[in-house]
């Protein structure tokens, strides 16, 4: 068998990439993206793994999904965690996600079709800016590493590290009923680089609608707001300089790296 198919895929993000492979016992391991160093505009290098490529996890990497063991997900970006589940269960390949929220959960797929899934528990809604977020607790590293090597036999979902309940699957669940949209490229934020300007404009191809004035009441101490009125902010954070519409729109000044606004909006925003 190739190495590549002995091979998990690791999408990254938190900067617990090195530290969970080297206490998983050094698998080989395929990482999309890592930890984001928004002063450099670029990820984290990752010389250890087998393969790395630089952005963030879209549709366009099912086949290396397809092409693997399975799947380990560690990134601050919800909707990145049902793009990843709908990868694991149309190709039957299990998946350990941390799931990221004011609380985080620990999530196993089993990669059995019968199981239920992510979404069975809970449909995709756009969450709250990750800048409101602490990271996660070690806790549950540490869990994810005890039951590395025996997993459950079904899927499994932990809301603490001693707590947890098995999945069933739900009827009304799109990805049990044959249907892929995260997979499809359905629900996604669309990217366009200014060809003039030095911006990025970020467009989610699904509703999205943000209050700004509550957004600007939970998020002033965290933010320079410097523009307000009833379509949009300007906001400074950082070195960067970003308009948030009303109906989730985002244009990021100050850079032309597709990466650097992703990870701004995934702050800001929430994704």
């Amino acid at each position: 068998m190739s190495l590549e198919k002995e091979s998990w895929v690791l999408v990254g993000g938190l900067g617990k990439e090195q530290a969970l492979w080297k206490a998983l016992g050094k698998p080989l391991m395929r990482v999309i993206g890592s930890d984001y160093i928004l002063r450099e505009q670029t990820f984290t290098p990752t010389p250890w793994a087998l393969a790395v490529f630089p952005e963030y996890l879209t549709h366009n990497y099912a086949g290396l999904v397809k092409e693997s063991r399975g799947i380990l997900h560690m990134s601050q970006s919800l909707l990145s965690c049902y793009l990843a589940i709908d990868m694991a269960l149309i190709y039957q390949k299990p998946a350990w996600i941390l799931v990221p929220g004011e609380n985080w959960k620990l999530f196993f797929f089993s990669g059995n079709e019968s199981d239920g899934c992510l979404h069975c528990l809970m449909p995709y809604t756009p969450p709250q800016p990750a800048l409101l977020w602490k990271k996660p607790d070690e806790q549950w590293i540490d869990l994810l590493v005890s039951l590395w090597n025996t997993p459950p036999q079904h899927s499994t979902i932990w809301h603490t590290p001693s707590e947890s309940e098995t999945l069933s699957v739900s009827p009304s669940c799109p990805l049990h009923r044959g249907e892929h949209p995260f997979l499809e490229g359905k629900i996604q934020p669309i990217v366009a680089v200014s060809c003039g300007e030095n911006s990025v404009a970020i467009t989610p191809s699904f509703e999205r609608p943000i209050d700004l004035s509550a957004y600007t009441q939970t998020m002033k101490s965290l933010v320079t707001i410097r523009k307000s009125n009833a379509f949009f902010l300007e906001i400074e954070y950082e070195h960067f300089t970003s308009l948030i519409f009303k109906q989730g729109r985002c244009i990021v000044k100050g850079t032309k790296e597709k990466n650097t606004a992703l990870f701004l909006y995934r702050l800001l925003v929430g994704i």
